[in-house]
């Protein structure tokens, strides 16, 4: 997965913990969701998407013409059919040419549609059929584009609070005493989340922080991962070097679930 898909599935990740899965119609909210939701698509699904909308129109031509016999019933819609589906074949590899050859192909096919409704040659009960398969099939093209194609949103909640991180500290320490008494996210943290936190208790008081890798990585170069950085920070400090002290590192925390920390 490219750095821009991650980062826009990071976002539409995000998004929904902000906004939830009821956002208002119209709303700036809705606006934000679906632009991310199509912004990914694009980015991840381009293949799928435009092959899933290439084989449904040209399934739908290849029904028009033996349903209807149109090479008799109307030779000249009949060639416009076919220059149509004739793109479709000779569809570009590239991701910009695909999208400018769809822009100009559903142009025609709108444009067709148009005369196939409304062309005295062909049965009404056809032409109303015609429309509301294309109908039906742009619902599907935009539903696909508007997210459908995204795997489900991680509907979990996975963000530290002092509570949760309280429940944690306990377990891990056997200690029911301790007590988060300061919690505070900071912003920014480069890939991380970064926490501020004091506890008082039997087993563990003071001031530490909390560095925390995201469920879904934004780089590529696995070295911003805290299981990597974790000796690296301790070897420092252990030789003497100016360097926090790093007292573990968490892979298997079942009770705060999300990112390693």
């Amino acid at each position: 997965m490219s750095i821009s898909a991650r980062l826009l599935r990071s976002l539409n990740r995000t998004a929904s913990i902000i906004y939830g899965e009821e956002v208002v119609y119209a709303s700036n909210e809705e606006a934000v969701v679906a632009s991310l939701k199509i912004l990914e698509t694009r980015e991840s699904f381009h293949d799928p998407l435009f092959a899933g909308w290439r084989d449904r129109l040209d399934a739908q031509l290849v029904g028009l013409i033996d349903r209807l016999s149109l090479s008799d019933m109307a030779p000249d819609l009949f060639d416009r059919v076919g220059a149509i589906r004739a793109a479709l074949a000779d569809a570009p590899k590239d991701k910009v040419g695909r999208e400018d050859m769809q822009r100009a192909t559903m142009r025609d096919w709108s444009l067709l549609v148009e005369k196939l409704a409304s062309d005295p040659r062909i049965p009404a009960q056809d032409r109303m059929r015609i429309v509301f398969e294309t109908s039906d099939a742009e619902l599907t093209r935009i539903g696909e584009l508007c997210g459908d194609l995204l795997p489900a949103a991680d509907a979990q909640d996975n963000a530290v609070t002092a509570p949760r991180l309280q429940i944690y500290l306990a377990d891990r320490f056997y200690d029911e005493s301790i007590r988060v008494t300061d919690f505070r996210p900071l912003p920014g943290g480069y890939g991380k989340e970064t926490i501020l936190f004091m506890v008082e208790g039997r087993a563990l008081s003071g001031a530490f922080v909390m560095r925390r890798d995201r469920d879904e990585p934004t780089m590529d170069n696995d070295c911003h991962r805290v299981r990597k950085e974790f000796p690296v920070i301790r070897a420092a400090f252990d030789h003497g070097f100016p360097a926090p002290e790093a007292l573990w590192v968490d892979e298997e925390h079942k009770l705060l679930p999300g990112g390693d920390f």
